[in-house]
């Protein structure tokens, strides 16, 4: 084959004296000598660059496969990579992008966050989940995590950054909504109290602590029997216990003691919590401070009650006064007719 074609190439796995395979690249040219056809044969050992290639392989199909966008740029903030991720994430082709500034997919108040982060690339540092806001081709807002990295030639010099980016903009709007629940049970006007399986207090919140008198640190890991006064009903925390251990909603009034010794009445309404399971993991409950409202209806139903005695003492006076009109009114005509 070597004489047809003037030269022939091949690669060949070859076993060393040890039993170790190592791939050989054979090159075969016929050459004449003294009216004779002559083979050269040039053998290189190619084991490391097949080692090689085939890492990169696996590393492009990592990289294509990737849910991630996988991005490598210039100094100058040119994209010279782009991942089938990355086209996922930001809607744009590679062959839309390569090329083009990545500033592309920046928005305008954050073009100079990339002049930012190449001037720390330029000095070897790395950027570890940097959150940060992109725009997508079809120009909505996304937020992204990424990670960028310096990318290093064989003498050490930084030539370029990869980054590997991940969208979190579901996160981030689950976080935002967790952060306007949180702030709405913090803020509450009613106490919120949540305990696990073994009725340990886990969190209060800031109502707690100004109802109770203790502080979050002094609440958290008790019970909380620490507000038992010992005059609410046994009957009242049997029935909260039936009906919690049925997986089902409370509801009560307690008479409880704050951390001075002061007693004071709430209105409690107390539900399981329950994983995406089913099944429950905690207890929330949720209090109001209805002693002064019970104070204000045991005093209107005094005053109530003072104005019916009133009213019934006023009543019989006008039904004797009455009377003693009927009584001398008949006197009169008594005395008339003699």
């Amino acid at each position: 084959m070597a004489q047809e074609k003037g030269s022939h190439r091949f690669e060949w796995e070859h076993i060393k004296k040890n039993g170790e395979h190592f791939f050989a690249e054979v090159m075969l040219t016929p050459i004449g000598f003294a009216g004779k056809t002559l083979i050269h044969v040039v053998w290189t050992d190619i084991t490391e660059r097949k080692r090689m290639d085939a890492q990169m392989k696996q590393f492009e199909a990592i990289v294509n496969s990737s849910d991630d966008a996988i991005i490598s740029k210039a100094l100058d903030g040119t994209v010279t990579s782009w991942n089938p991720g990355a086209e996922a994430i930001f809607g744009y082709t590679a062959d839309e992008i390569l090329g083009r500034a990545i500033k592309h997919l920046l928005p305008a108040d954050r073009q100079n966050e990339e002049d930012y982060i190449l001037e720390k690339i330029k000095q070897g540092e790395k950027f570890d989940h940097y959150e940060t806001v992109r725009i997508r081709k079809d120009g909505t807002t996304i937020y992204i995590s990424a990670t960028i990295s310096p990318i290093y030639d064989e003498n050490g010099q930084v030539i370029g950054a990869s980054k590997i980016a991940r969208d979190i903009t579901e996160r981030k709007k689950y976080e935002e909504e967790l952060s306007k629940l949180s702030l709405s049970v913090e803020q509450s006007l009613n106490s919120v109290i949540i305990t696990n399986l073994d009725a340990e207090i886990e969190y209060v919140n800031k109502r707690f602590t100004e109802i109770t008198g203790y502080s979050r640190e002094e609440a958290i890991g008790q019970n909380p029997r620490i507000l038992k006064s010992n005059r609410t009903p046994k009957a009242v925390y049997d029935d909260l216990w039936a009906t919690l251990t049925q997986g089902k909603a409370w509801r009560g009034e307690f008479i409880n003691q704050r951390k001075d010794g002061s007693e004071f009445d709430e209105w409690a309404q107390i539900i399981p919590l329950r994983n995406p399971a089913g099944a429950v993991t905690h207890y929330v409950a949720v209090k109001e401070d209805i002693t002064e409202k019970k104070r204000n209806e045991e005093e209107l139903a005094r005053y109530r009650e003072h104005l019916e005695e009133l009213v019934t003492v006023r009543t019989n006076e006008l039904e004797k006064a009455k009377q003693a009109a009927e009584v001398a009114n008949q006197s009169k005509s008594t005395f008339l007719a003699i």
